[in-house]
């Protein structure tokens, strides 16, 4: 998805949410800033795609909504 949005949105700013540390530095090869805080993640964000296993849902859905 990173390359994807790089790819068609050259300038756009992309934070990436990881649980592990490998997911995050490669969020970070790919251009992206990496974090593991959804909330702060929310409120930098103009918009969100969401990309979680199912039972992770309702959590990450929480914390994004409080703080979007």
């Amino acid at each position: 998805m990173i390359k994807a949005l790089k790819r068609c949105f050259a300038s756009l700013r992309i934070i990436a949410i990881g649980r592990s540390k490998a997911t995050l530095l490669n969020a970070r090869s790919l251009g992206a800033k990496a974090t593991r805080d959804n909330s702060y993640a929310a409120s930098e964000a103009e918009f969100i795609i969401l990309s979680v296993k199912p039972h992770h849902f309702p959590i990450v859905a929480k914390q994004v909504k409080s703080n979007s």
